[in-house]
Order: C-alpha cells, then sequence, then structure tokens
C-alpha cells in the first residue's frame, strides 16, 4: 500500500517520490483485498483465520498482520466473494459498512458500524442476487444491482439517512412472468446433509409426476449457484416444463466448509447429493423418472456423467456439456494441472487412484442395462 506520493493514484512508489509502506507482508496462504481507508485505517476483507471471511482493519502507522483490528468477524454465512466483482459487493460509506452475505442460495445485504456493530438489513424486494453496490462519498445514496431467477438485472437506490430502498432502473418483463413461481426447498442428502434446491415452474403446472423436469448442479470450486435471469428458462416453464437447481457440496452456497466437503476423497458426496435431488423430484411428485432430465457442463459434466453411471435408472435423459470423462489421465492433459487443486491426483497416492477410479466415467460404464439417452457435447 503506498502511503504518499502517486500523483495518478497508481502504486508506482519511488518513481513518484513516495513513501511504500507494506500494511501486511506478502502471505501466500491467504487473501487480503480493499475496501477503503478512513481516518488512517484500511478496510479490508479477508480469509485470515477466517475461511467464511471476514473485515479487518489495518493501521497506517502500525503496520502488520500481528496488529490487526477485527471489525466484523466472521459469520456462518459467508462474506459473498465470488461473482459481479467481489468487492463491489462490500461497500464503505460514511460511518457504515455495507456487506453482503449468502444465505443458503441468495444474498441478503447487513449494514454494521465501524466497530463492527450490526446495524440491521436493507430489506431486498425478493430473493436473488445482490451483482454490485455502488456510490459516492458525498451522495447519500447507494446503487445496488439486483437480479433473480425471475427479475432481469435491475437497479435500486437506497437512502443511507433514510433508510428507503427505490427502483431506479428497470426492465420491463411480459405480463406472464407474474404466471411463475419460484420454490426454495431442502432436502436430505444420503447422508443426511440438508441441501437447498430452487424450483421454477409455472404456477399452473400441476405437481402430479406429468410434468418435465430439468435438473441443473454443478458443485465445485467453491462457486455457488446464485438466482440468475436467464431467457430460456422462462421459454422452458412456459411450455409446462419445470427447472431445478441444486445447491450441492463443493459449491460456495455456505462457505469453504461446504466447498471442501465436496473436494479429494468427498467428491462422492457431490453426486449423492444430486442424485438425491433427482429422488427428491419424484418422490414429491415433480416429475418422474422417465421425464427428468440432468444437465450440468465442466465441473457439472463431471457430475452428471458419474451419476448417470451410478444411477442410470433415476433419469430420462442427460446432457453433459465439455465433461472430463478420463480422470486417471485428466491430470497429463492442458488444463489437468488446475484440476487436481480441486479433485486430486492419481499418482499422489495409490488410495487416491483407487477413490478417482471409483467414480471416474470413462471406467466405469456399465455393460449390463439400459442408459437413457445422453447428449455430450464438447
Amino acid at each position: 500500500i503506498q502511503k504518499a506520493g502517486s500523483d495518478n493514484g497508481v502504486n508506482t512508489g519511488a518513481d513518484h517520490g513516495g513513501e511504500v509502506k507494506w500494511l501486511i507482508d506478502p502471505e501466500p496462504k491467504h487473501n487480503f483485498a480493499y475496501i477503503d481507508n478512513k481516518e488512517g485505517d484500511v478496510f479490508l476483507v479477508t480469509n485470515y483465520e477466517a475461511p467464511n471471511w471476514r473485515i479487518v482493519a489495518a493501521d497506517f502507522d502500525n503496520p502488520g498482520i500481528e496488529n490487526l483490528r477485527e471489525v466484523v468477524p466472521e459469520s456462518d454465512e459467508p462474506i459473498s466473494m465470488y461473482g459481479g466483482g467481489n468487492l463491489d459487493k462490500i461497500v464503505l460509506h460514511s460511518d457504515r459498512l455495507y456487506v453482503t452475505y449468502i444465505q443458503h442460495n441468495a444474498n441478503v445485504i447487513r449494514i454494521f458500524d465501524l466497530e463492527g456493530k450490526p446495524q440491521g438489513e436493507i430489506e431486498l424486494p425478493f430473493l436473488g442476487s445482490v451483482s454490485s453496490i455502488a456510490t459516492r462519498k458525498d451522495d447519500p445514496v447507494l446503487y445496488i444491482g439486483l437480479q433473480s431467477f425471475l427479475v432481469p438485472h435491475c437497479v435500486y437506490t437506497y437512502g443511507t439517512d433514510t433508510g428507503t430502498l427505490a427502483p431506479l432502473k428497470t426492465v420491463d418483463v411480459p405480463a406472464e412472468f407474474s404466471e411463475f413461481e419460484v420454490t426454495r426447498v431442502f432436502y436430505n442428502s444420503k447422508d443426511g446433509t440438508r441441501v437447498p434446491m430452487s424450483i421454477m415452474k409455472r404456477k399452473d403446472t400441476p405437481i402430479d409426476g406429468t410434468a418435465k423436469v430439468l435438473l441443473y448442479g454443478s458443485g465445485g470450486w467453491g462457486i455457488p449457484l446464485m438466482p440468475g435471469f436467464r431467457n430460456w428458462h422462462h421459454a422452458w416453464l412456459h411450455r409446462g416444463g419445470i427447472y431445478a437447481i441444486a445447491n450441492l457440496r463443493g459449491g460456495g452456497e455456505y462457505g469453504e466448509a461446504w466447498h471442501e466437503a465436496g473436494m479429494f476423497f468427498n467428491k462422492q458426496d457431490v453426486f449423492d447429493d444430486f442424485m438425491a435431488a433427482a429422488e427428491y423430484l419424484v418422490s414429491e411428485g415433480y416429475t418422474t423418472a422417465s421425464r427428468l432430465t440432468i444437465r450440468g457442463g465442466s465441473n457439472g459434466g463431471l457430475l452428471t456423467a458419474a451419476c448417470y453411471n451410478q444411477r442410470p435408472e433415476l433419469f430420462g435423459a442427460v446432457i453433459s456439456q465439455v465433461a472430463a470423462v478420463d480422470m486417471l489421465r485428466l491430470p497429463d492433459t492442458p488444463i489437468g494441472a488446475t484440476q487436481t487443486m480441486e479433485l486430486g491426483a492419481p499418482k499422489q497416492s495409490k488410495e487416491m487412484f483407487d477413490y478417482i477410479q471409483s467414480y471416474s466415467p470413462l471406467h466405469n460404464v456399465r455393460h449390463e442395462g439400459p442408459y437413457p439417452p445422453i447428449l455430450h457435447m464438447v
């Protein structure tokens, strides 16, 4: 962090004669990201000693990681640090911090003073995602980007002095959108873990097993599947289809612990979560196995391929996009080195080799019994 000197705001240090001071020595195992500064304090969001992230303050005159002051402690619900610009979701305005969290599979915005005391929440107009929070120093207004499964990206204003939230820029949507609904449910996976899932349908689509359901999942890399508007969702719903998104372990919906619960030797739990989602949709009368299609891409492609091997009778069709199917040779491919950070490497140990081979789609093809129709896309 450059304390003084640069005339253009660029951290060029000696080029402009300014003093360059490390507030925190480089620490490769942890992340620190700048939020804002106020009266000698530099506010940072970090996963140092906080897998779900917390907010700390560093003092220009008393640098060092050991001198950090905790402002907003880590919570069971993670600060939203993925997607939408990351730090566009945390704002220091006047004497308040506005912080976006993930609550199950949607965002909430909580307010804190600069000592970390809770000051309430911004009551959002619908269950959805916060894409950004923007403001100017002398403007008593926050500009909040929002969207949901049924609401296209829009901008609301929040008066920091009045506590009033009002639409600023919205998108006209067809009247038929009022015919759609989204339900958030929770189901139990094979080991009893409670998993959230969003189910979208037309209000008059019957729950009697006759509807066709498209089930999507991923479960990897700490990436949460948040509410987002897609035109094709509504084309599917309009025709009487049901669309479901399962928030599997391996994602970031519940922070780093949820992510790690789907990594390495826990990968089978991700597959179990997805198959349990399919079972829930059938048992609750949304569809039947013959009318249920599963879809996933990249990490989700592996997910769908592993699941159709393990439970081919559970699905009516499969769409597997850019899937890695030979998991034993994956580390030798151009993207293989990055994949081992999430999945492990077969050469790491015999135990890891055996575990990866146990779910590798190519090595577990069944030679007896029918498979559902499968579309592999590359």
